[in-house]
């Protein structure tokens, strides 16, 4: 099974819209679809996306729990990642980590190890992470 989502950019506004159509199910049916854990959201914009009627709301497009965000410092676009950031997710849930770079996945070791510790200490909290 799958127990968390890892986005970028476009792909972080859809793992942030997936955690919150999950989050939608629970509330209105008791249930839901899938059992995601967590995501790693790197970079992502709002709005989030609208996958069913449930989750259809002014503050969705439509489409055709514990989230982790991370930002570039040298990302022209921050200010729209920090919207998402702020408009979309519960700060008693979310672990900020932020470096210098470009709007781009992380490639530099320094920068990977600063988002590892946090990314199995979310697992491990979820219940999500195995030792091997």
């Amino acid at each position: 099974p799958w127990v968390g989502l890892l986005g970028f950019s476009q792909g972080a506004k859809l793992a942030a819209s997936l955690l919150y159509e999950q989050q939608i199910q629970m509330e209105k049916l008791g249930k839901a679809d899938t059992d995601y854990k967590f995501a790693v959201l790197l970079a992502g914009r709002s709005p989030l996306v609208s996958f069913s009627e449930l989750s259809k709301s002014p503050a969705t497009v439509a489409a055709g729990a514990i989230s982790e965000g991370f930002f570039y410092d040298g990302d022209n676009g921050l200010h729209l990642h920090r919207r998402l950031l702020n408009q979309y997710c519960d700060p008693a849930s979310v672990t900020l980590i932020e470096w210098d770079g470009t709007h781009r996945v992380p490639l530099k070791k320094t920068d990977i190890d600063k988002i590892v510790a946090p990314i199995i200490k979310v697992a491990k909290e979820t219940g999500a992470y195995i030792q091997l």
